[in-house]
């Protein structure tokens, strides 16, 4: 059985913050990204606990955060999904959320 546990800031706690776009935005980059990669939504498939995770609010651990940042590294970058972006675009904003999560760490949505 996992447990969760408690998170607290510290002086060395690293944040990074970034809008994924608009509600609307967002959702069709999650419905992008699963086409490309996940279209028969399996979790043995690549970055299946982005596309499947609720798109408006909750917590993603650094378990699930080591499995995306692997996808992340194998199918990254991506110019069709945000890779090309000048300002990095969600793919690259995630690669980088992830690679800080998986080191106990964790992304939040609000």
């Amino acid at each position: 059985m996992l447990l969760g546990g408690c998170y607290e800031t510290t002086g060395d706690t690293v944040t990074f913050g970034f809008r994924a776009g608009s509600y609307g935005g967002y959702g069709n980059w999650r419905s992008r990204l699963r086409e490309k990669y996940n279209p028969d939504l399996k979790e043995t498939e690549p970055f299946f606990e982005l596309i499947w995770f609720a798109d408006n609010e909750g917590t993603i651990g650094s378990l699930a955060a080591q499995n995306l940042l692997a996808d992340f590294e194998a199918y990254g970058p991506d110019a069709e999904l945000g890779s090309a972006d000048p300002f990095g675009g969600p793919f690259d904003a995630f690669h980088k959320a992830c690679r800080l999560a998986a080191a106990d760490g964790l992304i939040s949505f609000h």
